[in-house]
């Protein structure tokens, strides 16, 4: 999950850098409308509404009372990042993240958990982000006549020690069938 799940699970509001974290193409574009040295008004066109797609049906929600006839400008493009971060990550899912809520802690609640802050929650859910393959080298048990001295175990150790982090986590996901 994205570390902003973590954060609602605490009752933490969502900030643009959570919009990063888990929408980073949307968050790429409000930063260039962020940081647009032109007049937004007039070339940007865009007023404090939200456009989406409801099972193929187009829906409009305003940001603002009357959004649609509220024109984004240099001077109130930061209140439509901040709107636009509340309704992406909180509004516009509010039913779903509620009932995601209320499963997750009927599983993991408890006075226990009040205790942790959302990264040593996400720590709990997802465990260390760094992948230790040497201890996995030490701990591996072989068959078929392989062992770690074998020169094609000795290789395939060889090489998932260059691997960067993405491609170990692919290369568990293919070895163990779970990521």
């Amino acid at each position: 999950f994205p570390r902003v799940v973590y954060k609602k699970l605490k009752y933490i509001d969502p900030t643009f850098e959570d919009l990063k974290d888990a929408l980073p193409d949307v968050a790429r574009s409000l930063q260039q409308l962020l940081d647009y040295d032109g007049d937004v008004e007039n070339d940007i066109c865009r007023n404090f509404t939200v456009e989406y797609d409801v099972l193929g049906e187009r829906k409009t929600h305003a940001l603002v009372a009357g959004g649609e006839h509220v024109t984004v400008t240099n001077n109130n493009r930061d209140l439509f990042v901040e709107l636009y971060v509340r309704w992406k990550l909180d509004e516009s899912i509010k039913r779903q993240f509620s009932s995601f809520a209320n499963g997750f802690l009927q599983v993991c609640g408890g006075p226990a958990l009040s205790l942790f802050r959302y990264e040593e929650l996400e720590l709990l859910v997802c465990g260390l982000p760094h992948l230790d393959f040497e201890a996995l080298q030490r701990v591996t048990q072989y068959d078929g006549g392989f062992g770690p001295t074998h020169p094609i175990i000795k290789h395939l150790w060889d090489v998932v020690s260059q691997f960067d982090t993405d491609q170990k986590k692919r290369f568990l996901f293919f070895v163990t069938g779970c990521d």
